[in-house]
């Protein structure tokens, strides 16, 4: 963050959500397909990283568009109740990537 603004950069932004796709997408969505779906599984990887950067370019023209913190825009957008809700599911998708993640490298 620059200046302890508490904002982070749309530069920021982008490296965080690139790393992460292609964490998710580049370690653990193969094994876990290959295990279900045996050499069938690559339609719905490509699928998969589709979906993946339509919600990138979804999320970073939000960026763009936001002039002040994510909290306090969504809080005024859709009330503190959602946001919590929101919040709540990032938890448990950053909960799930690291049991992935753990048993992938153990």
């Amino acid at each position: 963050m620059y200046s302890e603004n508490e904002k982070i950069s749309l530069r920021q932004l982008k490296r965080l959500i690139v790393f992460d796709f292609f964490g998710v997408i580049s370690l653990i969505v193969p094994y876990l397909i290959v295990n279900t779906t045996g050499y069938d599984g690559i339609l719905a990887i490509l699928i998969g990283g589709i979906f993946a950067v339509i919600y990138l370019l979804i999320i970073l023209y939000f960026v763009k568009n936001i002039k002040e913190s994510y909290l306090t825009f969504s809080k005024r957008s859709v009330g503190t109740v959602l946001t919590f809700i929101i919040g709540a599911l990032y938890v448990i998708k950053f909960s799930a990537s690291i049991v992935f993640f753990t048993k992938l490298f153990s």
